[in-house]
């Protein structure tokens, strides 16, 4: 005789199969350093764990492949239940109705239906930052998206044409979902910046992104030198400072006035960006470009560039300027020290209607829309 225990799971378990079942393939969020693809999932999927306890029709579920679970410690804890799975025929996701790969590593085997969230195609596009063997199999691997994919999101329309010049892919299953921007870089921080070096808060600053060339942060450094802002100002790098850089601060004298604080969490970038003079931001390429809206957010003048993501982000609330001249970027911060305070609050309004739950709506949109083609 079957206990009632047993029954009831029995009928939990085939409700669950009635679902659509979703897997997330998050395998990219197993990484020691949380960069904008990790915050991405972590963002989305805490957004989507919310919206889906009051849907009756979908149950979503984090997955990684257990050739990673060596990698098991860094998984970030986040709100939505999460799996194992191997890489067998007829088992890993015979379950799922569907599955979004939010990187682009595909699941092995393919699920019947699959998403694949691409963020930017840098890698393909700028010929001389990769080496030819890296950028091939990039190219292989997004033709492998293009040939499998029911639909692919991107987080811009820049992106968005850079696929269609890029890759042989039907427009109408291309969907540009904006990211969004934490509620944390609205508020005012609370909190005290655990980090060594924290004492340049005291003194004004700006805040400048390394640890990658398109960063641009070799620009950044000889507009920071020409337009005079050293005598007064800090320049605070998140992330690393990359060799030529390095090379240029010893050139102009700056040692003293250039400061690397290495990755930092975003309650401590909230801090930073608060107390911040500016941010500036003229990257040569980017998918989309948090920094610019969580800068915003803080009600903190930008300084991007006017081409690609950035400038479509930016739009009329920041100061955009070609990343590839010195002397414009030079003369972007010292305009945009001088923005009102009218325009910083203009700005952060602009910023607030970037949410992460909008882009999870418009993500479990997207799902149904192939689940029901």
């Amino acid at each position: 005789m079957i206990s009632d225990n047993k029954k009831q799971q029995r009928k939990i378990s085939k409700k669950l199969l009635m679902k659509n079942k979703i897997g997330l393939e998050a395998s990219s969020l197993l990484a020691h350093r949380l960069s904008g693809i990790q915050r991405y999932i972590i963002e989305l999927s805490a957004s989507m764990a919310s919206l889906v306890e009051s849907d009756p029709d979908i149950i979503i579920e984090l997955c990684y492949k257990i050739s990673r679970i060596r990698k098991s410690y860094l998984r970030p804890e986040t709100r939505m239940p999460y799996r194992w799975y191997w890489p067998v025929p007829g088992f890993s996701f015979k379950n799922h109705k569907l599955v979004h790969a939010l990187d682009t590593t595909l699941p092995w085997p393919l699920p019947n239906k699959l998403v694949c969230t691409i963020h930017d195609l840098f890698s393909i596009i700028v010929e001389d930052y990769s080496k030819e063997r890296f950028r091939k199999n990039k190219i292989r691997s997004y033709q492998r998206i293009a040939e499998n994919c029911d639909a692919i999101v991107v987080p811009s329309n820049t992106t968005k044409q850079d696929l269609l010049n890029n890759l042989d892919y039907p427009e109408d299953r291309i969907f540009v979902v904006p990211h969004g921007v934490s509620p944390l870089f609205f508020q005012k921080s609370k909190q005290d910046l655990n980090h060594e070096k924290k004492e340049f808060l005291k003194q004004p600053y700006i805040v400048a992104f390394g640890g990658r060339e398109r960063k641009n942060l070799s620009g950044v450094v000889k507009a920071f030198s020409d337009s005079g802002l050293a005598e007064n100002h800090l320049l605070v790098v998140i992330g690393g400072i990359e060799t030529e850089a390095s090379f240029l601060i010893k050139d102009n004298g700056l040692k003293n006035k250039v400061l690397s604080v290495g990755n930092v969490s975003d309650t401590h970038l909230v801090e930073i960006y608060r107390k911040a003079s500016m941010l500036c931001f003229p990257s040569l390429y980017e998918g989309f470009g948090l920094p610019v809206l969580e800068a915003m957010a803080a009600e903190v003048p930008v300084v991007t560039s006017n081409i690609g993501a950035t400038a479509e982000v930016g739009l009329n609330n920041a100061v955009l300027v070609n990343p590839k001249s010195v002397s414009e970027i030079s003369i972007g911060m010292k305009n945009a020290l001088k923005l009102s305070k009218n325009k910083l609050k203009q700005a952060r309004e602009y910023a607030k209607g970037f949410t992460w739950e909008k882009t999870a709506r418009q993500t479990l949109t997207i799902y149904k829309t192939i689940l029901n083609s």
